[in-house]
């Protein structure tokens, strides 16, 4: 999200030719696509879990599938021909990862005691918002290195995508909340542990 509010606009002027004038509502896209797929995708990760799925698919597959398929728009764009596909790949690329961020609060609160919740949720939101930090600077890097903007644009982007990718894979692999809400609970049996 912190690349696309860095370089959304940036990438639509010097890689794919637009005008300062013309990108308003191109340049917003990826933020108003966040906000609807995050409250879509925190009903229907509710919704899973109120037909009985379990939290790993509700929220650990679901949460890191999206950041993969997030990653794969990213990591395919540079290959893809044409200014509107680029454009709706780097839309769905950033949007459909913030997905994470309320799925990611919903599993520390289902897994973590009571007294733990407010700390761990606070280091989450810290480790997760210092990418906000380096991606403007490496995609900056990259973009100054390259031959022309456009491949720098193309290069960041992939970059970024398929770091995502890995990430949610890794995620998918490792989100286990029920198993660890009773490791929790087993290591801290006076802690109270409940569902987010």
């Amino acid at each position: 999200m912190s690349q696309a509010l860095s370089w959304q606009g940036a990438f639509l002027i010097k890689g794919l030719g637009f005008t300062q004038g013309s990108i308003g509502l191109l340049g917003a896209l990826p933020a108003g696509a966040s906000v609807i797929l995050v409250i879509a995708a925190g009903w229907c990760s509710q919704r899973l879990l109120a037909r009985g799925v379990s939290s790993r698919v509700a929220r650990g597959i679901f949460g890191g599938a999206c950041v993969s398929l997030g990653g794969a728009a990213l990591a395919i764009m540079p290959y893809v021909p044409g200014i509107s596909a680029k454009i709706a790949l780097t839309t769905i690329g950033v949007a459909l990862p913030s997905v994470i961020y309320v799925i990611g609060n919903a599993v520390v609160s289902e897994i973590a005691p009571v007294a733990q919740r407010g700390a761990l949720l606070a280091i989450g939101t810290a480790v997760s918002t210092s990418a906000g930090l380096l991606a403007p600077y490496v995609m900056g890097s990259v973009v100054e290195t390259a031959a022309t903007p456009l491949n720098g644009f193309n290069t960041g982007f992939m970059i970024c995508g398929v770091i995502m990718l890995v990430g949610g894979v890794i995620g998918m692999a490792l989100m286990h909340p029920e198993r660890e809400t009773m490791r929790w609970a087993s290591e801290m049996p006076e802690a109270a542990v409940g569902p987010a």
